[in-house]
């Protein structure tokens, strides 16, 4: 008896199945993160927004004659201001923000399946730990590395995979601006409407380019990042600078799979900018890249503030360019 009340004075172990409290801190550190990340996405919305139209190819103003660094003649289009302006005219300051709601239901979205899988995989010794414990080995710091890249590249692309259908809408949101359109107004009845005419598919176009990109962009910047603050460069602030410049330049060369992945988010759906004469109908993605890349556009959207036509142009009698379909529409009129 005496030992049967000693075993039931003892504490229990908590259950597996009742999660612990929450840290307040915690709580309200990942409340402020949420809403600063929200507040940074809304400022910088209508550049995104000016961006993702240059992508698509829609070039409502003309470019205007100028001349390059050295001197070369050339045509400049309109930078993202001047962009702004015009759709401002045209939409109002809010249109600005048209499809800014589902933006942030994508980033929320993202943010969360991102946290979610990175809690559950396998805690990974960090590259700032190694430095400070030397009895890691040079073997075990390369596996750790890949462990690192893998589980970062796990839990990114789960949560490309589950926002990529609040992106899709997010892009058909903005691609009504081209033919005034009013078909997609709200999230999930646009949800379900890409879900009719498309199929399941529909609420995932573009995925397999943007999952190729953000791969290849881990691999680069990390493997990059981590030979330069491992074997050449000792000083920790100079480390962070190097992994966030890193992370920048990988993504700039990898562009081209993020300029595919959205136009083809758009091609072929029922708006005016996804149909001819705005955009091909593409079969599938590596077509749209073959096809981009003959144009020499693979590259269309990267800079939203200095922009030159790139398509054909005529230097006309006074040294002047003009593209080439202009001035035959001048000479016939």
């Amino acid at each position: 008896m005496v030992k049967m009340a000693a075993s039931e004075q003892r504490p229990r172990p908590p259950s597996p199945l009742i999660s612990p409290i929450p840290d307040p801190e915690s709580a309200k550190n990942l409340w402020y993160a949420v809403v600063g990340r929200a507040t940074i996405t809304a400022i910088i919305y209508p550049v995104e927004y000016v961006k993702f139209l240059t992508q698509i190819g829609h070039e409502p103003l003309p470019p205007r004659p100028t001349r390059r660094l050295f001197g070369k003649p050339a045509l400049q289009l309109p930078g993202a201001i001047e962009y702004m302006k015009y759709i401002k005219k045209v939409d109002g300051y809010a249109g600005l923000y048209r499809g800014l709601s589902v933006r942030l239901c994508a980033n929320v979205v993202s943010g969360a399946v991102f946290a979610e899988v990175n809690r559950r995989l396998p805690e990974v010794q960090s590259f700032e730990d190694e430095e400070d414990d030397e009895s890691v080995t040079e073997e075990q710091r390369i596996v750790n590395f890949v462990k690192r890249t893998l589980k970062l590249m796990t839990a990114k692309c789960a949560a490309l995979c589950v926002a990529q259908p609040f992106n899709v809408v997010c892009f058909r949101y903005m691609a009504q601006f081209v033919g005034r359109e009013e078909k997609y107004t709200g999230i999930f009845t646009s949800i379900v409407e890409i879900y009719r005419e498309e199929g399941v598919l529909g609420l995932f176009s573009g995925l397999i380019p943007r999952l190729i990109g953000e791969v290849l962009t881990i691999w680069f910047a990390n493997t990059i990042s981590f030979v330069i603050n491992a074997y050449i460069v000792q000083d920790k602030t100079l480390q962070s600078y190097i992994s966030a410049t890193t992370m920048f330049l990988s993504s700039s060369v990898t562009y081209p799979f993020s300029l595919v992945s959205t136009v083809m988010a758009v091609s072929g759906c029922s708006l005016e900018a996804g149909r001819p004469p705005n955009m091909p109908v593409y079969p599938s993605w590596s077509e749209c890249w073959q096809h981009l890349n003959r144009l020499n556009q693979l590259k269309r959207g990267s800079s939203v503030f200095w922009r030159y036509y790139q398509g054909p142009y005529i230097i006309d009698e006074r040294g002047v360019p003009q593209p080439a379909g202009v001035l035959k529409i001048q000479s016939t009129l």
